[in-house]
């Protein structure tokens, strides 16, 4: 169905959908719900046409081939430096993606695994993403329903919106075990030369060994290795979302 209304390259009706497609309307129209809940399609005045998922998420993969190199760089350093898993993650349609990762070589590790798509409101990169959304538009929140994947997910959205509020001010999350239990994740936001969120760079460690003050230790590694990447890329950066590459 979504090859098909790619190939059209307009907003399409139920019935045209059916009829080109040889399916019943009620089967072309529960197919449609399903992908309007994930974004890959949108109804609009009666239409359906392809959504921002499938649209960003192939600005996300070109983003990948494009400035995998240069970020990966980054992760191997962080890693050698923390002794810890390192990551980047994109924001894609209403979820996060892992665009990059660098695994620690400790036996007792936690890794972001490269190529899959991540809840927002549970894990740290998805908190920076939620946070600039909330920043850009105060009532983003309304309607929102939290992904609660552990005991210690953020269950409301009143909760979340004050989680959310103190990530705009101080500019980096925590997932507290909130995405996996034993696992905590701490992430800066990466932008570019014009201000603009692109993604989260973030480390990941088991909870024995990310308490107290090595919160602190790693948001300064992080921090440091983030204002790098920005200052050597930031303009490049720029260029690929003016383009729609990014």
């Amino acid at each position: 169905m979504l090859e098909q209304m790619r190939i059209a390259g307009r907003a399409q009706r139920l019935s045209e959908i059916s009829e080109i497609l040889d399916i019943p309307t009620t089967t072309a129209m529960r197919i449609l719900k399903t992908l309007e809940e994930f974004d890959a399609v949108r109804k609009e005045g009666g239409k359906y046409k392809i959504g921002d998922f499938i649209s960003n998420f192939a600005y996300s993969v070109r983003a990948r081939s494009t400035i995998g190199e240069r970020i990966n760089n980054y992760l191997v350093g962080l890693t050698r430096k923390s002794g810890e898993t390192s990551h980047m993650c994109v924001p894609v349609g209403n979820s996060g993606f892992v665009l990059r990762e660098c695994s620690t070589w400790q036996s007792l590790r936690s890794i972001s695994v490269e190529g899959t798509f991540i809840d927002l409101s549970c894990s740290s990169a998805g908190k920076i993403f939620l946070a600039d959304s909330l920043k850009n538009n105060p009532d983003f929140l309304k309607g929102y329903k939290p992904s609660v994947r552990t005991p210690k997910s953020i269950r409301s959205v009143s909760a979340l919106k004050k989680e959310l509020q103190k990530v705009v001010r101080e500019d980096w999350a925590l997932d507290r075990e909130e995405y996996n239990i034993g696992v905590i994740c701490l992430s800066v936001p990466i932008r570019d030369c014009g201000g603009t969120l692109i993604g989260a760079l973030g480390i990941t460690a088991p909870s024995v060994r990310m308490g107290g003050s090595k919160i602190g230790e790693f948001l300064k590694m992080l921090r440091e290795v983030s204002r790098d990447f920005e200052k050597a890329n930031g303009a490049y950066l720029n260029s690929l979302r003016s383009k729609k590459l990014f």
